[in-house]
Formats: C-alpha cells, sequence, structure tokens
C-alpha cells in the first residue's frame, strides 16, 4: 500500500474534518489546471 493510502486511512479512522489544500510553485510551465489554484 502507498504511504498516502496508509496516512489517508489514519486521518479517516480519526473522525475529525480534514482540510487540503494545494498551490502552485514557480517551477515549470503554466497550464490551464493552475487556474483552479487563483
Amino acid at each position: 500500500m502507498h504511504w498516502a493510502d496508509v496516512t489517508a486511512q489514519a486521518l479517516a479512522h480519526r473522525g475529525d474534518k480534514h482540510v487540503i489544500s494545494t498551490g502552485i510553485t514557480p517551477s515549470g510551465e503554466f497550464h490551464i489546471g493552475h487556474l483552479r489554484e487563483i
């Protein structure tokens, strides 16, 4: 199992509300998927 799956399952068992946030970095080319970040 991937480490992210293990972490997600552990957090799900806690029952708390979780907020996941992402962000863009200055590296790499800009693409249409970045629009959801602004």
